[in-house]
C-alpha cells in the first residue's frame, strides 16, 4: 500500500465517526404529507430588534433572544400591555406581533389597534404617550417628533407629537390621491410618506389620475357583487401623473420638487416614475430615483428640501433591457444595480 492510499484510508477512517453523527432525511421524511414532514417545516417568527437586543414578537408575548444561543427569556406578555392600558376593554391591544422598539437606549415598546397607539414603559410598566387617530388610512408615525401623518377622507393630515392637527391638502379625491403608494406598489413602492430623520419635514407622493381611464372591477364581498371600477393606464394610454411634495412642520408650509421636463434633460413629467425616496442625514436633502416609463434610464437625483430645487445628478443608470430600481440609496454603503446595466457614475457632491 502506498503512503497516497495509507493516508487517504487514514482519513476516511477519521471521518467516519463524524458523518455517522450527521443524520440523513429520508424522502418520506421530506415529502408533503410524510411521516415526519410536519416537524421539519420551518415555523414562523416575528422578529425585530431593540437596539442590539434581538427580540421575537408573538401575539400573546414578546421574549428577548440571545442571538448566540437562541436562548429566549419573557419580557413582557399582551395581558401585561393591557393591564398597563388601564383601558376598560381587556382586549385593548389585540396582539404583539407588530410591536416595535423604537428607541434603542430606553424601554419603551410602541403598539396599536384600529383606535390608539400607545408608547408603553415595560419598566415603569405605565403609557408615557398615546396617539388617538389610528384609525385613518396609511399611518406614518416619527419616533423622534412623535408626528403622525395619515390620510382622512382623502386628505392628507400631520398630527404632531402635542395632538396638533394640520391640515396638508384640499383637493384630495378619488382622482387625486396624497400620501398613498403610487404606480400600483411598483419598483419598490410601499407606501406614499417619508418622514425626515429628525420628524421635521414630510415628503409625500400626489397623484393625479383624472386622465386615466377607469378598469372595470367589482366589489366581490358584499353578498351581491357591487361595481367599484380602478383606475388603470393601459400600455400606450395616458399614465397618472405623480409629483412629490415636501411638508415642514415648522413652518407649515408644503414645497414640490422641482422635477425636470424631458426638454429640460429629465426623465419626464407624467411619464416617468419617482421612486425610492430617501433622505440625508441632516433632514435637508430629499434623494429620489426617476425612471423613465421606458423603464430602461434611472437617475438617482438630489434635491433640497427647503426649496425643492434640484440640486444634482448623483448617478444614472442605463440598459438596453430594462432598470428596475427597488431599494433607495443608503448614505455610507454602495447601493445595489444590474450587472447588465450601463454605469455611468459621476463625482459626489456633499449631501
Amino acid at each position: 500500500m502506498t503512503m497516497k492510499i495509507k493516508t487517504l484510508f487514514f482519513l476516511l477512517t477519521l471521518a467516519l465517526p463524524i458523518m455517522a453523527q450527521d443524520k440523513l432525511f429520508t424522502l418520506e421524511e421530506l415529502n408533503f404529507g410524510g411521516t415526519n414532514f410536519h416537524a421539519m417545516q420551518p415555523k414562523n417568527m416575528w422578529l425585530t430588534w431593540w437596539g442590539d437586543q434581538l427580540i421575537q414578537t408573538d401575539v400573546e408575548e414578546c421574549y428577548t433572544v440571545d442571538a448566540k444561543t437562541g436562548k429566549k427569556k419573557l419580557l413582557f406578555t399582551l395581558d401585561d400591555i393591557n393591564k398597563w392600558a388601564k383601558s376598560d376593554d381587556e382586549r385593548y391591544v389585540r396582539h404583539l406581533m407588530n410591536a416595535t422598539f423604537p428607541y434603542p437606549d430606553k424601554p419603551l415598546v410602541a403598539v396599536g389597534n384600529r383606535h390608539a397607539f400607545i408608547l408603553v414603559d415595560f419598566k415603569a410598566k405605565q403609557v408615557v404617550w398615546q396617539d388617538s387617530i389610528s384609525g385613518q388610512t396609511a399611518n406614518d408615525w416619527n419616533s423622534v417628533s412623535r408626528a403622525t401623518a395619515y390620510v382622512e377622507d382623502h386628505q392628507l393630515f400631520v398630527t404632531d407629537g402635542q395632538g396638533q392637527k394640520h391640515q396638508l391638502t384640499t383637493d384630495g379625491s378619488r382622482e387625486i390621491v396624497y400620501g398613498q403608494s403610487v404606480y400600483r406598489n411598483e419598483f419598490g413602492i410601499r407606501k406614499g410618506t417619508f418622514w425626515s430623520p429628525d420628524g421635521q419635514r414630510l415628503a409625500f407622493y400626489r397623484m393625479d389620475q383624472s386622465m386615466v381611464a377607469d378598469y372595470p372591477q367589482v366589489d366581490i364581498f358584499p353578498r351581491e357583487a357591487t361595481y367599484e371600477p380602478d383606475k388603470y393606464p393601459m400600455a400606450g394610454m395616458t399614465s397618472h401623473e405623480v409629483t412629490v411634495g415636501v411638508y415642514d412642520l415648522v413652518t407649515d408650509k408644503t414645497v414640490y420638487l422641482k422635477t425636470p421636463l424631458p426638454e429640460q434633460g429629465g426623465v419626464g413629467g407624467g411619464s416617468c416614475y419617482f421612486t425610492n425616496i430617501a433622505w440625508s442625514p441632516d433632514s435637508k436633502t430629499v434623494y429620489m430615483q426617476e425612471l423613465n416609463r421606458d423603464q430602461n434610464d434611472c437617475r438617482l437625483v438630489s434635491y433640497d428640501a427647503a426649496t425643492g430645487e434640484r440640486k444634482a445628478e448623483l448617478y444614472r443608470e442605463t440598459s438596453e433591457k430594462y432598470v428596475e430600481p427597488m431599494n433607495p440609496i443608503q448614505l455610507g454603503q454602495q447601493p445595489f444595480y444590474h450587472a447588465e446595466s450601463e454605469r455611468r457614475l459621476q463625482p459626489p457632491i456633499p449631501i
